[in-house]
């Protein structure tokens, strides 16, 4: 009996490292956006997902530059809009909240924490594939500047491994451009002269 003992650690050792190895893990890079003032600028995030995830909870806080402002209508997150992705998780537990972050300070912030009902039909729970996948987050610029954006993201799959990751980003947003003074003073005096054509007809 004791003959097997040594082959049965190591069959155990190894099964643990199998487990730790099929760990998924998430990597992250944005693309910052660009706009100006009163249009909509998008940050793309690129999530790396090392292996496949049922997911079976999903945690999401986003942060932004109050001189931007948050677009959630147009979000899309790994191929669908915020609300689609929402209705793959319990409503009960789902929770959403805009109130300031102690923890980002000056930020405005936009959270919302979703997990699955374990009694639902595993076939409509959100399934993310080991690749590229990818969320867009809008935002309409308020005043000129680079304002930071910020994203924590923390997913959990069907075997309790919580894999997350945090991007940082920007959105660049330029003044109204203003027409050159050559060209106002030409349509200055284009005026003057249709004016003056007027009061001689």
């Amino acid at each position: 009996m004791s003959i097997y003992r040594p082959a049965l650690v190591a069959a155990a050792l190894a099964a643990m490292q199998l487990a730790a190895s099929a760990q998924p893990s998430l990597t992250a890079t944005a693309t910052p956006g660009a706009t100006v003032v009163g249009s909509t600028g998008t940050v793309n995030v690129s999530v790396d997902v090392s292996d496949p995830m049922t997911l079976w909870g999903a945690t999401m806080n986003l942060y932004w530059d109050p001189r931007l402002s948050f677009d959630g209508v147009s979000a899309t997150i790994f191929g669908q809009s915020l609300d689609q992705f929402v209705t793959h998780f319990d409503p009960s537990q789902t929770q959403i909240t805009t109130d300031p972050d102690p923890s980002m300070p000056g930020l405005s912030h936009y959270s919302v924490s979703l997990a699955v009902d374990l009694g639902a039909d595993p076939s409509t729970f959100a399934s993310l594939p080991a690749g590229t996948a990818t969320m867009t987050f809008s935002f309409t610029g308020l005043a000129a500047g680079t304002q930071p954006v910020h994203l924590d993201l923390q997913l959990t799959d069907d075997s309790f491994n919580s894999p997350s990751v945090s991007v940082d980003s920007s959105v660049a947003v330029s003044a109204v451009p203003e027409a050159p003074p050559a060209a106002m003073l030409a349509a200055g005096l284009g005026v003057l002269a249709w004016l003056s054509r007027r009061r001689r007809s």
